[in-house]
């Protein structure tokens, strides 16, 4: 008798598991936020950059999506008070929500020659504050696959657990549309384009990324990070940038907005930026 009750329990975790990984009978809606900069207290520009989120988050609210993603620069300047404050602005959103972070959050990713960059030490303080600088979870009917873009390249012992983590992920087998999610855009123009600049992920990790996301069936990677919208395709995934929540750039030009995105149940991912009113 107890072998039959252990079957039968076995026998449920297996349904419960493929009606988990089974995909979504309509579309996936997701908001995607960036750079919002937060400071607590804020004044003069940053006290715009709050009133650019409490509108954004408004918004959102009254769209109802099946999960919100933030894809990095939370904060300003990454202090704990900073984290706090993203944090509870963030409460005002109907959960799920998910996070990444950004270089002002940690540091920027590191570079031949340069000092400066992301550390474990700051790892460690974003994680504290905020939870896993990386991960990965079932949110809103798809498979969110988060990303510190910083560590990418870093060298740090954080970097190797993450790709050790991105390996499995896109391995995963099942149904749900899988998404990646994660600060720096892959490139600007075209995958193979050289590195060392400020924006983009550098191209060995890139190639390395890409590969990964193109074996696992990834749908879309998503970031931030450039302050303007763009919209790109690579090994067949669409990757997507957003506008900022805090500025664009150039300043006065590119308006401040979020992306409202859409994930059919055969794949197809279209996306619409939404301005702040």
């Amino acid at each position: 008798m107890e072998w039959l009750a252990l079957t039968a329990a076995l026998a449920v975790c297996a349904i419960s598991t493929v009606v988990a990984e089974a995909a979504p009978q309509r579309a996936v809606r997701i908001a995607l936020l960036s750079d919002t900069h937060v400071r607590t207290n804020p004044t003069g520009d940053h006290a715009a950059y709050r009133d650019h989120l409490l509108q954004a988050i408004a918004q959102v609210r009254e769209m109802k999506p099946d999960v919100t993603l933030f894809a990095g620069d939370l904060t300003e300047n990454g202090s704990p008070e900073d984290f706090l404050t993203f944090k509870a602005l963030a409460a005002g959103l109907r959960k799920p929500v998910l996070w990444v972070a950004g270089n002002h959050d940690v540091g920027g990713k590191r570079l031949p020659g340069k000092a400066e960059g992301v550390t474990e030490e700051s790892v460690a303080a974003f994680e504290a504050a905020l939870g896993p600088s990386f991960g990965a979870s079932t949110a809103g009917g798809a498979r969110i696959i988060t990303v510190n873009a910083s560590l990418l390249g870093s060298g740090l012992p954080s970097e190797a657990r993450q790709w050790a983590l991105l390996e499995r992920e896109t391995a995963r087998k099942g149904a749900m549309p899988k998404v990646i999610l994660l600060h720096n855009p892959l490139f600007l123009k075209e995958p193979g384009e050289k590195g060392g600049d400020y924006w983009c992920v550098e191209p060995e990790p890139r190639k390395r990324l890409l590969e990964l996301a193109r074996r696992g069936s990834v749908r879309a990677i998503l970031s931030g990070h450039i302050h303007r919208p763009l919209e790109a395709e690579a090994e067949g995934i669409a990757c997507i940038t957003t506008p900022p929540i805090s500025f664009g750039l150039p300043p006065g030009v590119q308006p401040e907005g979020w992306t409202w995105i859409e994930i059919d149940p055969a794949g197809g991912v279209t996306a619409r930026v939404v301005e702040i009113r």
